[in-house]
C-alpha cells in the first residue's frame, strides 16, 4: 500500500488531523453505515411486501377464476323469460316513437287521405301560431303577431291552434 498515491495521501491526511477533527471523522464514517443500514431494511422490507403483494393478488385472481359458474335450468329460465319481456317492451316503446316519428307516406294518404289532410292542416295552424309567438317575444313586434294570430284564426278555425291564437291575441297590448 506505500505504493499507492491514494493510500500516502489519505495517511498523511490522517496524521495531520488532530484528535477531535479524528472523532468527528468516526462519527460521520458511522452516520452514514447507520443511514445505509436503514435504507437497506426499508429496501428489503418494501420488496417483500411488494412480492407478498403480488403472490396475494395473483392467488385470489386465480380463486376468482377457477370459482364453478353454477346455474340451474329453473333460473336460466327465469332470467330468458325477463329478458324476453325486456325486449318486448322495448320492442313496443319502438313502434310507439316510430309511429310518432314518421311523416306519413304516400301509402299513408292512399290509406285515409282525409285523417292525412286533418293532420297537415292541424300541423300548418301550429306553424302559424308559433310564427306569431315568436314575432312577439323575439321581434317584439305585436302588430305582426296579432296579424299571424288572426291569420291562424281565419284560415283554420276548427283547430285546437286557433283556439290558442284566439286566447293569445286577446293577451296581446292594444
Amino acid at each position: 500500500m506505500r505504493d499507492d498515491p491514494i493510500g500516502q495521501l489519505l495517511s498523511r491526511a490522517e496524521a495531520d488531523m488532530d484528535v477531535e477533527s479524528r472523532v468527528d471523522a468516526r462519527e460521520l464514517a458511522e452516520r452514514v453505515r447507520r443511514r445505509h443500514r436503514r435504507r437497506m431494511v426499508v429496501a428489503r422490507a418494501a420488496v417483500v411486501l411488494i412480492v407478498v403483494g403480488s403472490v396475494g393478488l395473483i392467488a385470489s385472481v386465480q380463486v376468482r377464476s377457477r370459482a364453478p359458474v353454477v346455474a340451474s335450468v329453473e333460473s336460466i329460465r327465469r332470467e330468458l323469460a325477463d329478458l324476453d319481456a325486456e325486449a318486448a317492451r322495448h320492442e313496443r316503446a319502438a313502434l310507439v316513437l316510430a309511429s310518432v316519428k314518421l311523416k306519413p307516406t304516400a301509402t299513408a294518404r292512399a290509406a285515409d287521405p282525409q285523417l292525412w289532410l286533418d293532420r297537415q292542416r292541424r300541423e300548418a295552424a301550429q306553424a302559424i301560431v308559433r310564427t306569431a309567438d315568436r314575432l312577439y317575444s323575439v321581434n317584439r313586434d305585436p302588430v305582426q303577431a296579432a296579424a299571424e294570430y288572426r291569420r291562424a284564426i281565419r284560415l283554420f278555425p276548427d283547430t285546437s291552434a286557433s283556439a290558442t291564437a284566439s286566447q293569445r291575441l286577446e293577451r296581446l297590448p292594444s
